[in-house]
């Protein structure tokens, strides 16, 4: 990601998700760039009968509100822009077609549209793309 970064001329941020200073890092490294990308995964092939509490709070704990916590740390910055911003953020297919194997992922994958969903409302009189682009 970072050579992607480089040849698009973008900000790349790397850490922890559970870090408390990671989104604010993020946020600092891209306040001139005009949005974020929030391209962090975790795949867990079980079906449901075999995932355990730990499983779905790990993947959901990374990819909802990991995703929240990405759009909020940018937030102010994308409120003040004068031109256009975007928030992008990954999910999969398989939210809507189901896969018996991803069962967690599912779960963490479809809760990510809320988020960005509440963000375009927030901000629906700037210029603010969120799209939530499925892989």
């Amino acid at each position: 990601m970072a050579a992607s970064a480089l040849e698009l001329g973008a900000a790349f941020t790397a850490g922890d998700v559970p870090s408390v200073d990671l989104f604010a890092l993020a946020t600092q490294a891209a306040s001139d760039r005009g949005g974020i990308a929030y391209a962090l995964a975790t795949i867990n092939l079980k079906p449901l009968a075999g995932l355990t509490g730990t499983d779905v709070e790990r993947d959901f704990r990374i990819n909802a509100p990991g995703a929240a916590k990405a759009a909020q740390a940018d937030l102010p910055t994308l409120k003040a822009g004068t031109k256009p911003s975007s928030v992008v953020l990954f999910s999969i297919v398989a939210v809507a077609n189901g896969f018996a194997s991803q069962a967690s992922i599912l779960m963490a994958k479809g809760a990510v549209e809320g988020p960005m969903r509440a963000l375009a409302a927030h901000c629906n009189l700037r210029f603010l793309l969120c799209p939530v682009v499925c892989t």
